[in-house]
């Protein structure tokens, strides 16, 4: 139809009547078509009208999911903030009545400890009239000690040079808080000991009594026998009834605490000279257990550690001929003992500079059930950290710092893992290599052998001899034992950390 169109279209007047079309048949399929043409045309618009409503309603519909959706949001985001609104007044009130109940017992303490003070005051004052005859009892066992010190008086420590020292700064390399606490437990050593002797030189006249004199004497001599035999024999079995004893020796009333408690900080630190490392861990042992009845017994022991061995601390003393004048001056002063006007030998220096790190190693790991360790691995840790600052690499604080590590690297790995393989490193990398440049001296050949075998061998990984020892001793039952890093971990560290990159 359409091409019928386009041709009638192209004909003029002749052409269609020449091909036999009269002029009404002509108008008719040119109206017909017309008709058509339109019909196509409003189709197409309906259809293109029927596609737009399509597209509205499709939108409509886009548009009400979408409203849904945001609202489901809300609602979600509301329940939420809800949640959370409930909790954090939960929360709060839980923090408000916490904080009332801690203000509430610290004032009940603040009470308690007022009415103690007052009552230690009322106390102090009625046993005022007593005061005189317990010194007496005091003053003759402290005589019997004072006197049993100038009959056998062993090789003393000087502390020549260290004022000398102090004083000039830059010869005393230490940390500032370590030199405090030293100087701290130096105090309440020389407090111990000035309260001894005035029980020594206060005899009153009320108990002048001979025959009370030679009691009070014979009570000394028995505990000073007691806890020598008892800290010799610290490392049997039996060790909970060793501690009862030293423990019943210091509450004794016929002897004065602080001579007993002074006593066996002596002997324990004496002792170390003579131990195994099995026996070195039951010392540590019996020190906690001691120090957690008798606190003064720590203090004491730690200073007798200081004044064995100034490592400890950690400290180190430079050499100043114009400060100490001769060499034998300096000696004493970082330790050396001497006897009838001669130097202890280094052998004998260097060994008791060991003996007092292995006794300190074991004692800052040492762990008892239901007791606290005032000086625990976290003091153990602050020592390496301060040592490797400020201690050179000689002979005496590398046997110093080996002997610590021997001791207690097995606990500080547990407890501070990479942070601990990184102290090594700096030893290795740093502290090793300042004691090559030394020379090739035997023995600090050997102590830098001895360092070295501890970090490239992974020593730190096993347990020491006697620690795990030392928790059976308290009980029948073995306690278990600790685990291990694995090998494969440890071989990525040696790889990643460099320790044998040397």
């Amino acid at each position: 139809m359409s091409f019928l169109f386009s041709s009638l279209g192209c004909l003029g007047t002749k052409e269609w009547r020449s091909a036999g079309f009269s002029e009404g048949e002509v108008r008719n399929q040119v109206l017909a078509l017309k008709t058509e043409l339109t019909n196509e045309i409003n189709t197409y618009i309906a259809s293109l009208d029927d596609v737009n409503k399509y597209a509205e309603a499709q939108k409509e519909i886009v548009r009400k999911q979408d409203m849904e959706y945001q609202r489901q949001i809300a609602e979600e985001v509301d329940y939420y903030f809800l949640k959370w609104d409930q909790l954090f007044r939960t929360k709060g009130k839980a923090l408000l009545e916490e904080k009332a109940r801690l203000e509430a017992e610290k004032k009940r303490a603040e009470e308690a400890k007022a009415a103690a003070v007052e009552a230690d005051r009322k106390a102090a004052k009625e046993a005022a009239e007593k005061v005189a005859k317990e010194d007496s009892a005091r003053a003759a066992a402290a005589a019997f000690v004072a006197s049993k010190a100038v009959n056998d008086e062993p090789m003393e420590f000087s502390y020549y040079g260290v004022e000398e020292a102090l004083q000039a700064g830059h010869l005393l390399k230490c940390e500032e808080s370590a030199i405090k606490l030293e100087e701290r437990r130096q105090q309440i050593y020389q407090e111990v000991a000035i309260t001894n002797e005035k029980l020594r030189l206060g005899l009153s006249n009320e108990c002048s009594c001979l025959d009370l004199l030679l009691i009070i004497a014979s009570h000394a001599q028995k505990h000073e026998s007691k806890i020598k035999m008892l800290t010799k024999t610290i490392a049997g079995r039996r060790i909970i009834t060793k501690v009862d004893g030293l423990l019943g020796t210091f509450f004794d009333s016929s002897c004065p605490q602080s001579i007993t408690v002074a006593i066996f900080a002596e002997k324990i630190v004496e002792q170390q000279d003579r131990s195994k490392q099995k026996a070195i861990f039951a010392h540590a042992l019996v020190i906690v257990k001691v120090s957690a009845e008798v606190p003064l017994a720590l203090d004491l022991v730690l200073c007798q550690l200081n004044r064995a061995c100034i490592y400890m601390t950690p400290k180190y003393i430079t050499y100043s001929k114009s400060v100490f004048g001769t060499k034998q001056a300096y000696l004493k002063a970082i330790g050396y003992k001497e006897a009838k006007g001669e130097i202890e030998s280094e052998e004998s220096y260097v060994s008791r500079v060991k003996s007092c790190m292995k006794l300190y190693g074991a004692l800052v790991q040492t762990k008892v059930e239901g007791v606290e360790n005032k000086h625990d691995l976290t003091d153990g840790w602050a020592w390496l950290g301060s040592f490797l600052k400020f201690l050179p690499a000689n002979l005496y604080t590398a046997n110093a710092l080996l002997a610590f590590l021997d001791m207690a690297g097995f606990a500080l790995y547990e407890q501070y893992k990479k942070d601990f393989i990184s102290a090594l490193e700096i030893i290795y990398r740093d502290f090793v290599v300042a004691l090559k440049e030394q020379g090739q001296d035997a023995k600090l050949t050997s102590v830098i052998t001895g360092i070295q075998t501890f970090i490239e061998s992974q020593k730190f990984l096993e347990e020491p001899e006697g620690r795990t020892l030392q928790s059976r001793l308290l009980s029948r039952h073995f306690s278990p034992e600790h685990s291990k890093p694995s090998w494969s971990s440890l071989e990525n560290r040696r790889v990643d950390s460099g320790i044998l990159m040397y």
